[in-house]
């Protein structure tokens, strides 16, 4: 694992230690894919990971908004129950009173 990763960044020497000062941003290694060059499958790699990225922020944005409209209308429901809670107590005091 060590001579890859060391092939992979070719500029950090190993010092024994299992994590280099500079790391590159994906760590992938011909070890994952021995028959391609490094570049290739480093690319094709951001570009699955950057749509998967995009998906998951477009399903979060999409989950918040639901949320929000959801809270929307949970909030609407309490007012319109407190609103019936009020005219029920109205109600009960204007026969007591008789």
């Amino acid at each position: 694992m060590r001579a890859t990763h060391q092939a992979a960044t070719m500029t950090e020497p190993t010092t024994g230690t299992s994590h280099p000062t500079s790391t590159p941003p994906l760590p992938t290694t011909r070890a994952d894919h021995p028959t391609t060059t490094t570049t290739e499958p480093n690319t094709k790699q951001l570009i699955q990971l950057r749509r998967q990225l995009n998906r998951r922020r477009d399903q979060i944005i999409q989950l918040r908004q639901q949320l929000n409209r959801r809270r929307k209308q949970l909030i609407q429901l309490r007012r319109q129950l407190n609103r019936r809670r009020a005219q029920i107590i109205q109600l009960r005091r204007k026969q007591n009173q008789r």
